[in-house]
């Protein structure tokens, strides 16, 4: 990493502060979206037209966390040539791309496959609800 940085830079991480909260402020976009999404269809039973506008919104902020991962490729690498926080972080690396995959599935796959899909992406959206705060937690603790 160089030397300057500006905006609160976190020793280690290879993020100043603005990215982190905005890394931070798309996950949370897209998981609330997608659980208003879980919840409207498949709770209540909503038809899929009232739910466009979470359906476009969900899109966005997963667009911007696939910008986020890869503005963060510097940290995943540094971290893993470290042996940092290795089996959390290919958690955490695993479950983006699963969700990215299946996203594609669910839009432009079979219709056959989306039923699939539709579990596996909301499987995994609601374990990453609870790998990324475990990555970021046990990444600091590693740091103090």
């Amino acid at each position: 990493m160089s030397g300057r940085r500006s905006g609160g830079h976190r020793p280690g991480t290879g993020f100043d502060r603005w990215h982190r909260r905005c890394t931070y402020a798309a996950l949370v976009a897209c998981a609330t979206t997608g659980l208003v999404w879980l919840v409207m269809l498949d709770m209540l039973d909503q038809p899929a037209p009232r739910l466009r506008l979470w359906w476009i919104t969900h899109g966005c902020s997963a667009w911007l966390v696939a910008m986020a991962l890869g503005a963060a490729w510097p940290h995943v690498r540094g971290a893993w040539k470290s042996g940092r926080n290795r089996i959390v972080g290919s958690t955490a690396l695993l479950g983006l791309v699963t969700l990215g995959s299946s996203a594609l599935l669910l839009m432009y796959g079979a219709e056959s496959v989306r039923p699939s899909a539709h579990v596996l992406h909301v499987v995994t959206g609601l374990a990453a609800m609870g790998v990324f705060p475990w990555h970021v937690v046990r990444g600091r603790r590693r740091q103090s």
